[in-house]
């Protein structure tokens, strides 16, 4: 079974890193975390931080407002 996770995220480091602790955390590993930071402060050290989940980062130039 392939899980793929989803996470917008803009300005919200703390909830981001409770979000990767509890998911790294679960009994199945999911396929692909993908982390969509919507125009926010820089959350590229979670791939290095949380180098045992599949995580890709998106960096929107604007905020969509999510």
């Amino acid at each position: 079974m392939n899980i793929s996770i989803v996470v917008v995220t803009h300005n919200r480091v703390t909830a981001l890193c409770e979000l990767l602790e509890s998911i790294a955390k679960q009994s199945v590993e999911p396929f692909e975390v993908i982390i969509v930071n919507d125009a926010g402060e820089s959350v590229d050290f979670v791939e290095r931080l949380y180098s045992e989940l599949p995580i890709r980062v998106i960096h929107l130039k604007e905020n969509v407002k999510h």
